[in-house]
């Protein structure tokens, strides 16, 4: 049978500057999923593909879900749909 995920979820961000960043995601209760970066970036625009699974690699069911973006002093929250 095919993979349920055959697709992924691309997030794109861009930062002004080079700076210790994390992006996480998190479910519609809030509890997190996922962190995909943490570390260092720089600066400029950023793609960074998302494909359905959480720490341990499990995939989790398609539905809404929230990547929280730090970056220095700034803090982003967005909403996706993942679908299968």
């Amino acid at each position: 049978s095919p993979n349920p995920f055959n697709s992924e979820v691309v997030i794109s961000f861009s930062l002004p500057e080079e700076t210790e960043t994390v992006l996480s995601i998190f479910d519609i209760l809030g509890r997190p999923v996922r962190i995909l970066i943490f570390s260092q970036q720089t600066a400029g625009s950023h793609l960074v593909r998302w494909d359905g699974t959480d720490e341990v690699g499990q995939y989790v069911g398609s539905g809404v879900f929230f990547f929280q973006l730090n970056a220095g002093q700034f803090t982003e929250t967005r909403k996706m749909l993942l679908l299968k």
